[in-house]
């Protein structure tokens, strides 16, 4: 590297610094966690994030203040950031706060079924019946199809 190019490194403007007094609060940290899985090849979750394309919107990559007012405040502490959609990446169209049982629910390795015309996962559907949600699964374990998983009836335990 010549020495022109390093004072032209040395004397580049550096970005201000965006100060918005929230650094200590749930929804900063949530907003740089995904950043860091999301574009940092380093964190141990970029894996299943960076390198499958998920990425954070240019919006929220520029602004902790734009993903706070799109997102709004968490509603509670057992809230977290979820990704309606799992094969896109973070932005204010394709995100919500959800609980660990909502996120549970919208996962990629989810079994979908189709049943009457609804679509519901396993666990919704065994829900839906009142029944144990392994009784169904070892349903489908077994080679069931999926109308006949959930239109037979399950026995009773004793």
């Amino acid at each position: 590297m010549s020495l022109n190019e390093e004072n032209q490194i040395a004397t580049r403007p550096r970005r201000k610094r965006e100060r918005h007094g929230s650094s200590h609060t749930r929804e900063y940290y949530v907003w740089r966690e995904m950043m860091s899985r999301c574009h940092q090849p380093k964190n141990k979750d970029f894996k299943n994030y960076g390198a499958r394309g998920i990425f954070v919107c240019d919006r929220w990559r520029a602004s902790f203040l734009a993903f706070a007012a799109d997102m709004g405040p968490r509603p509670s502490a057992k809230h977290q950031i979820d990704r309606i959609d799992n094969s896109k990446g973070y932005g204010p169209n394709n995100c919500r706060w959800s609980t660990k049982r909502e996120q549970m629910r919208n996962m990629r390795t989810n079994v979908i079924i189709e049943s009457n015309g609804e679509r519901k996962t396993m666990a919704e559907w065994a829900d839906v019946l009142g029944v144990n949600y392994n009784s169904l699964k070892h349903r489908f374990w077994r080679g069931w199809s999926h109308a006949d998983a959930i239109a037979t009836p399950f026995r009773k335990t004793r």
